[in-house]
């Protein structure tokens, strides 16, 4: 079994090779599809460290149970017998955080269509989604960003983790405007992916109403969308979604094996739902009085 793994990590090292052959400027790389191979060649290194994911699991189970791990230089600075020092050493050092992060890796927000257990409500609480950010991202910051931009990334975060405000991560508390911008483009992919795949305005009508909008607000909001931000790409993306997915099950009917039809996990009516509670919750928000 480890021979394959090894296969598969040497494949991945002969394609970071040859992107970095093709695009990179030291070998005078071409510049058509450079963007798109920045994005894979890092996700290709996101393969590499997957046996790391022991690790991973063990810092977000710490993070989303309110815990910090213990910073290197204070495990070998600090003597075990400081007052109140082994007891949260031996706190962290468990197997139990572990198993709670590799349980959340295991858990989605579309159980419905996957049959993957829902994750708990403490998954949206921002002060846990921030520690376990900074448990995570603090040591891989210095080996992913130049040290200054590491630096204050660091700072940033363990200054918003003590409950401060940071430019960096700043949120205008009255508008919330681009966290509702970014809802509107939920709404029109949602309505996009759902137009395309029935071709019957009706069926449209559902994402309006969990939205509690009219259907022509969601059509407005697409034409004021693009005088902002560009949305075509987001819209591209839904319809190619529905074509991989009614060509995958074309194949099914074919091959005698029909199945239920369901949405494809970001267009689904479980993600549909969530965006549509968040975006009447900050309607309500923002008409309360301060």
């Amino acid at each position: 079994m480890r021979g394959h793994e090894d296969q598969d990590e040497l494949a991945i090292l002969q394609e970071l090779r040859d992107l970095k052959q093709k695009h990179s400027v030291d070998r005078d790389g071409e510049l058509e599809g450079k963007d798109l191979a920045a994005h894979r060649a890092l996700a290709l290194y996101g393969e590499l460290i997957r046996d790391a994911d022991w690790a991973l699991h063990h810092l977000v189970g710490l993070g989303m149970a309110g815990r910090r791990n213990i910073p290197p230089l204070v495990q070998i600075t600090t003597a075990r017998d400081t007052p109140g020092y082994s007891n949260e050493l031996n706190e962290v050092e468990s197997h139990k955080w572990e198993n709670a992060g590799a349980e959340l890796f295991r858990q989605g927000d579309h159980p419905q269509h996957l049959g993957i257990p829902a994750p708990d409500r403490s998954i949206d609480d921002p002060n846990l989604l921030r520690m376990t950010l900074e448990n995570v991202a603090t040591p891989l910051l210095s080996k992913l960003f130049p040290a200054p931009l590491a630096a204050r990334f660091k700072d940033a975060l363990a200054i918003a983790n003590h409950g401060g405000h940071t430019e960096l991560f700043g949120m205008d508390q009255t508008s919330r405007s681009y966290e509702l911008k970014r809802l509107k483009l939920r709404a029109v992919e949602h309505r996009a992916y759902r137009s395309a795949r029935w071709r019957d305005r009706e069926k449209t009508r559902e994402v309006a109403e969990e939205f509690d909008v009219t259907n022509n607000r969601i059509m407005h909001w697409s034409k004021e969308l693009r005088k902002g931000i560009g949305i075509e790409a987001w819209i591209a993306l839904a319809y190619i979604a529905l074509a991989k997915k009614a060509a995958a099950e074309d194949r099914l009917i074919d091959l005698g094996r029909s199945e239920e039809r369901q949405p494809v996990p970001r267009y689904s009516d479980e993600k549909l739902q969530r965006d549509a509670r968040r975006f009447r919750n900050l309607k309500v928000e923002r008409q309360s009085p301060e």
